[in-house]
């Protein structure tokens, strides 16, 4: 984020494809530090005064300002999830505790969210749910193991999910 030069013989298009993927690598490790913070504290699971949910079925957001209890059993249920930042000028903050946590993050970066400014166009900050339900997998066996089949939302990946399954093993 902080004036990274490539070399003038590098083509334009090379450049922005490298630019675009560091930016991006950038903000997906912003974000699973957020997440390995809640995972540490054990907030996981618990919804916060402030954060930032997103309705499941329409991907809707909204914060959590009222109504703790209710906003905890929609999100036991599966209705809601609790969502992290992707760092960028027209991401949605939550408040609160919330809002300094993922703060803190930045600063312990040595960032701020002014500095994805400079890249709005390939930065422009969204945000992504902590935790991944999968509503239908299917595991078969087959002559080299296991066979997995299952289909997870933009910006997850499987190699994540497989870890996640097969940890301890």
């Amino acid at each position: 984020l902080r004036g990274g030069k490539l070399p003038r013989n590098v083509p334009y298009s090379r450049k922005k494809f490298q630019t675009r993927f560091s930016l991006s690598a950038a903000q997906s490790e912003l974000f699973n530090r957020c997440l390995a913070r809640r995972i540490k504290d054990e907030l996981m699971f618990r919804v916060l005064p402030g954060d930032l949910m997103q309705v499941v079925k329409t991907g809707g957001q909204f914060v959590v300002e009222e109504n703790l209890a209710e906003e905890q059993q929609r999100f036991d249920a599966g209705m809601t999830a609790i969502t992290g930042p992707i760092y960028g000028p027209k991401m949605k903050a939550p408040l609160e505790e919330p809002a300094r946590r993922e703060e803190t993050v930045l600063l312990e970066a040595e960032l701020s969210i002014a500095e994805f400014r400079k890249y709005s166009k390939l930065t422009m900050g969204s945000r992504r749910p902590y935790l991944i339900r999968l509503s239908e997998i299917e595991i078969t066996r087959s002559q080299e193991g296991l066979r997995f089949e299952f289909e997870l939302p933009k910006g997850t990946y499987a190699t994540s999910l497989m870890r996640e399954l097969t940890r301890g093993e």
